[in-house]
Formats: C-alpha cells, sequence, structure tokens
C-alpha cells in the first residue's frame, strides 16, 4: 500500500491541475519525515518523477535537506511561480508560510488544515 502512494498523490495533483490547465508545480518537502534532513526512501521522488512523466514543471522545497537528485529552490522563488502546490513533508517551518491562497494545493499530511 505504501509504494503506490506517491503515484496516488501524483494522481490527485494531475487530477486537480488538468481542471485548470496547470503546469507548475512546487514540491514542499522532500526528506522521509518532518524536521530531517533525511531524504532517503522520500516519497517526494517518486511523485516529482510521476509529475514530471505526466507533463509538469516541477520545482521542490525542503528547508533541511541541503543536497538531493533534483535542485532545491528557495521558497520565494517558487511561491509565485508555482500554479499549485503538494506538501509532501511536514516540516514545522512550512506552519508561517503564507501559500497564495487562489492556487491549488494538496497535502498529503492533512498538515494545513490541523
Amino acid at each position: 500500500i505504501n509504494d503506490d502512494r506517491p503515484k496516488y498523490w501524483a494522481s490527485m495533483v494531475h487530477q486537480q491541475a488538468s481542471k485548470s490547465n496547470l503546469k507548475k508545480i512546487a514540491v514542499l518537502g522532500v526528506a522521509y519525515k518532518k524536521d530531517v534532513d533525511d531524504a532517503r526512501e522520500t516519497p517526494a521522488k517518486p511523485i516529482i518523477d510521476s509529475l514530471i512523466e505526466l507533463g509538469y514543471d516541477v520545482r521542490a522545497h525542503d528547508p533541511h535537506v541541503k543536497k538531493w537528485d533534483y535542485d532545491l529552490f528557495e521558497m520565494s522563488s517558487i511561491l509565485d511561480w508555482a500554479d499549485g502546490f503538494i506538501l509532501v513533508t511536514d516540516h514545522e517551518h512550512y506552519r508561517g508560510i503564507k501559500l497564495p491562497a487562489k492556487k491549488l494545493l494538496i497535502d498529503t499530511r492533512n498538515f494545513f488544515n490541523r
């Protein structure tokens, strides 16, 4: 079941993003669990791989991970760039972030609703 979750979340992004022709997706958090810098076995990689396969331009941010398989971007550069966001890792750092209200948000951790 856990191995299929990244494809499920990528499918959810695609389902919602395709309704409004959104093409630029920002991934929030690539660490495998909150507030750590370890990205081994993270669900973010297969989610990003699936989104790229589906034709999306994807950028990722993580306040803890410094080096990863894909380039990581500063939050300030992706806030305006992205058409939508998918929260993969529920870092406390994201609690104070003001995401644009009119953009797509897929929250895999129910983090923003707490």
